[in-house]
């Protein structure tokens, strides 16, 4: 489903995650995502980001990043790694939060491991 366009009802989750998927929709539509999330949530219901900061491709020669992301479970450990073209603008964690900001979340937590970031947010009781 199109997370610019969830075919949801209104306020039907208490939880909404987003695992490495900004970084694959276009800066346009970032603030659609997030809204449409927030639509989709109950009062009181949260929203976790985790994506990748990275920065505008600004003179680089390489055209894609890629990057390793290691995930530990109680009793395992998944290797895996993510790529994406190289974005015209930055892909920031704090983007991400004064966009949920502005479209009324609050931020509840952030979190970073290099360029791995963790975003919670909160959509306020009425």
């Amino acid at each position: 489903m199109d997370g610019r366009d969830l075919g949801f009802p209104d306020q039907v989750f208490d939880t909404v995650t987003s695992f490495f998927t900004l970084m694959y929709v276009d800066s346009e539509g970032h603030e659609a995502v997030l809204s449409e999330a927030a639509r989709v949530l109950r009062p009181g219901g949260r929203l976790a980001i985790w994506d990748v900061e990275l920065p505008a491709r600004g003179q680089r020669d390489e055209d894609i990043a890629v990057f390793p992301l290691h995930v530990w479970l109680p009793e395992d450990r998944v290797e895996t790694g993510y790529g994406i073209i190289w974005p015209s603008e930055p892909l920031t964690m704090s983007r991400y939060a004064s966009l949920a900001t502005r479209i009324g979340l609050d931020v509840v937590e952030e979190a970073r491991s290099g360029r791995i970031f963790c975003l919670e947010l909160l959509k306020p009781r009425a």
